[in-house]
Order: structure tokens, then sequence, then C-alpha cells
């Protein structure tokens, strides 16, 4: 469950976005018809869910998110109890788990750049 967009930990999470991002015109669904980021940018914010996905998974093959990006994305989600997931946690989460979450965590960034930066 991703806990509240406020403080160091969602703006951590933000930049992990925004370096996964700078990637997205490498994904293969941008290659051709696309002048600019822009573009892209407002394709991606039209797409299902699934289909964002389908593209964080492509550019996911060009640029491997880092375990200390990994970690940004998933510092905003909570646990049942209501804390956050800390960094010593990490390694009690299953991959499966960890996917889920960075994946949730790089589309609420999504949702909330019209509402920051871009």
């Amino acid at each position: 469950m991703i806990g509240d967009m406020n403080g160091a930990k969602a703006w951590d999470c933000y930049q992990a976005y925004i370096n996964f991002i700078h990637y997205l015109p490498a994904a293969e669904r941008y290659k051709e018809g696309f002048e600019d980021r822009e573009q892209i940018s407002n394709d991606f914010k039209t797409l299902t869910v699934d289909e964002k996905r389908a593209v964080i998974i492509d550019v996911m093959g060009i640029y491997p998110i880092p375990s200390r990006e990994m970690i940004k994305l998933i510092g905003i989600h909570k646990r049942e109890n209501g804390s956050y997931i800390t960094p010593q946690l990490i390694n009690n989460y299953h991959i499966k788990d960890l996917a889920e979450m960075v994946f949730e965590s790089l589309l609420r960034c999504n949702e909330e750049s019209d509402q920051v930066f871009f």
C-alpha cells in the first residue's frame, strides 16, 4: 500500500521516477513517430495500466533500475502495520512483491507528475 506522497520519501521516490522516465524515448513504442519528450510524456499518460507496464518493462531492459533507486521507489509503501518499508526490511520481500511495488510507485508518480514538474 502506498502511503501519502509527502516528505523526503515522496521526494526521493519522485526523483527515482524522473531518473527512470528519462529513458522512455528508448522504449520500442517511442522509437518512431514521436518528435520530443513532451509527445512521449503525453502519450504515456494516456496509456492503460497494462500498456504502461509493458512500456516500463521495455525500458527496464535498457535501463535496469539500480537497487538504490528501487529502495527509493519502495520507500513510499507501507507495511500492514502502517509503518513504511525501510531499506532494512526490503530483503524480507519476494522479488514479485518488490516488482509490483516498483510498478505501483512509478505509476503513482506518473499520476502525481501533473502537480509537480511535468
